[in-house]
């Protein structure tokens, strides 16, 4: 999915690697980029289970205008841990998510 590729999220990826820069840990990492986020990108929309894959935004779109739904924030919650190396995140978003196992499923579905 193109919209969940740091390579085509240049500045999630970057301010990602700028708010873990001090970071000594996974963990760390984690509750870094989650605080972040919480504080900084407002949740507007449907929540993600009711949401098609291809209505979703990138990353650097969710982060740039300060406001996505559900979907949007956990494609850039993914290209941030991504971005820092962190490639199993299935717990991380679950944990913050409605209706996780429909959203992990979707997930994994998706092309």
């Amino acid at each position: 999915m193109k919209n969940a590729d740091p390579e085509k999220n240049p500045q999630s990826v970057k301010l990602a690697k700028e708010l873990a820069g001090t970071c000594h840990s996974t963990a760390e990492k984690i509750k870094t980029v989650k605080d972040y986020l919480a504080k900084n990108i407002r949740r507007a929309g449907p929540e993600a289970d009711k949401i098609y894959w291809y209505a979703a935004s990138k990353a650097d779109t969710a982060l740039r205008e300060g406001y996505g739904n559900s979907l949007d924030q956990a494609i850039l919650l993914y290209v941030m841990l991504k971005a820092l190396g962190i490639n199993d995140i299935s717990v991380v978003l679950a944990s913050d998510l409605p209706a996780a196992d429909r959203v992990l499923e979707r997930f994994a579905k998706m092309p």
